[in-house]
């Protein structure tokens, strides 16, 4: 019988329990998507950086560092392995595109995950593995060849396979360029041997021999110390003041946890908005629910029903809208979680990884049942409302609560007031939680307006300011030095290629801050 009462009740106050229900899915689909992103992220990257061998430190001296120093390196407490690393952009014979040229010295630090082909070889000359999305974007395959210039320096060789590497997580040139294009930028790993046979032909078997003992101008470090600790021991063992970057400098890292950070924001700030809707709707609902079948609760009670029974009918109302709801609000979740988070969504176009699980963190399944606990226990405390007293009690119709005159009907003000005015200002105060929720919704409302339509603004404001005011240049040329020219030199060549192309020149270094 109650059963059938029930699904009578739901269809005459359809309007409302619809109401309730979608608030609830979207309140827990927005907590849940955006939790399940921002946990995914983390624990995605962080297998992937750790298959993939990703450095917690990198040691730079432009000078270039020997195998001997890296084998100091490798003797300092708390460093589990060490390599030298070079990384350079090279063009790509052929097109107007350019790879990151890498070098590893020990395939344990700072690698690759290989997604097609044969795995790495540090023995092989000849040999390069390639950036799947890269490969993906300009047709190359398995088996095709590469040929890279860089500085007078020509690498070619085969491609053994395709790939993906944490060092490369975010694959951007420089931190001036905010999203990848993988069309006409990538990466490109070669063996320690492949680099050995491009520098001796080019610069013979003596002289080759030593370039190749400096010409890795980085020390990639795995170990558990402080960046305080590797930097002091390092300039140590070296005999002199040497840069350390931790895994926090580096593009990749840093921008995944900054995605992991904004989704936590999202996942805390948005669900809030629409749970504590719901939540006032269940409120005001359950209330005039419960109200207006005052009469049919005392009817229950006169005919002997338990008033345990009848709360349990009327509390299964409250129940049934908090677990339908919430289920339609898990399926969104996970629709919300992986419209981000699949390598052809929207994080998919900006990190590169290769595996895209979903994670739904534990919490997250206790605090959506504390919020179907919750709105049953409203549900229960307004039917226990209306069981107070005897059957003959609950038989009498609901008598609202009676009001006091306002401030505002004691002044001379309220008289101007017609009709209409008065009777909505004194139904506000009369049911306040009511109108708290009205307030609430409308709050809610302008604040994701406000807040989507001014981060649109401020992105494209951003955009502009950055590349039209100040980044006041459509292309970069680099000037370095190959070890064998001066400073001045390397100035003047700055200089006079900047007179012929119509331009500026500056330069940068990084530096050491004392006891930072």
């Amino acid at each position: 019988m109650f059963l059938k009462k029930m699904f009578r009740t739901i269809g005459k106050y359809r309007a409302q329990f619809i109401s309730m229900i979608i608030m609830i899915a979207l309140g827990v689909g927005v907590f849940l998507g955006f939790n399940m992103e921002w946990v995914s992220i983390s624990e995605n990257t962080a297998k992937f950086l750790k298959d993939s061998r990703f450095a917690d430190y990198r040691i730079v001296d432009e000078k270039g560092f020997s195998a001997a120093d890296a084998e100091k390196i490798r003797g300092i407490g708390g460093v589990s392995a060490a390599a030298r690393y070079i990384s350079v952009n090279a063009e790509v014979a052929g097109t107007e595109n350019s790879l990151a040229l890498t070098v590893t010295e020990d395939p344990a630090v700072s690698l690759f995950v290989v997604s097609s082909g044969e795995g790495y070889d540090a023995e092989s000359v000849g040999d390069l593995w390639l950036f799947e999305k890269y490969a993906e974007k300009n047709g190359v395959n398995v088996g095709d060849t590469l040929e890279l210039s860089y500085k007078g320096l020509t690498v070619s060789g085969t491609v053994k396979g395709l790939v993906m590497s944490g060092e490369y997580m975010i694959c951007v040139r420089d931190e001036t360029q905010l999203m990848p294009d993988f069309k006409t930028y990538g990466f490109v790993y070669a063996s320690p041997k492949t680099l050995e046979k491009a520098v001796k032909d080019k610069y013979g078997e003596v002289i080759g021999s030593a370039a190749l003992e400096r010409i890795y101008p980085q020390i990639n470090v795995i170990g558990d110390l402080a960046k305080t600790e590797i930097s002091d021991r390092a300039s140590e063992v070296l005999g002199k003041t040497v840069l350390v970057l931790g895994k926090e400098e580096n593009i990749s890292y840093s921008e995944a946890k900054g995605e992991e950070s904004e989704g936590k924001t999202m996942g805390m700030v948005l669900p809030v908005v629409f749970l504590a809707i719901a939540v006032l709707t269940m409120v005001t609902t359950m209330h005039r629910l419960t109200a207006n079948e005052k009469i049919q609760i005392g009817t229950f009670k006169a005919l002997g029903f338990k008033d345990g029974k009848i709360a349990r009918h009327y509390t299964s109302y409250a129940l049934f809208i908090g677990l339908f709801g919430s289920a339609i609000g898990i399926g969104i979740g996970y629709l919300v979680a992986w419209y981000i988070m699949n390598p052809k969504g929207m994080m998919g176009t900006y990190i590169s990884m290769p595996e895209w699980k979903l994670y739904m963190p534990w919490w997250c399944a206790a605090i959506i049942i504390a919020i179907v606990a919750f709105l049953t226990l409203i549900g229960f405390l307004s039917v226990k409302k209306m069981l107070a007293g005897t059957a003959a009690d609950a038989l009498r119709p609901y008598v609202p609560k009676k009001m006091k005159k306002i401030a505002l009907e004691k002044t001379g003000l309220w008289k101007k007031f017609g009709f209409g005015t008065r009777w909505n200002l004194r139904d506000v105060i009369r049911h306040k939680s009511r109108s708290f929720m009205t307030l609430i919704g409308i709050v809610g409302c302008m604040v994701l307006l406000v807040g989507a339509l001014g981060m649109n603004d401020t992105a494209k404001y951003f955009i502009k300011a950055f590349y039209e005011d100040a980044a006041l240049y459509e292309t970069r040329i680099y000037v370095s030095g190959n070890g064998e020219k001066t400073a001045a030199e390397i100035n003047a060549e700055a200089r006079d290629v900047a007179e012929k192309t119509n331009g500026d020149y500056s330069a940068s270094v990084s530096v050491n801050i004392t006891d930072k």
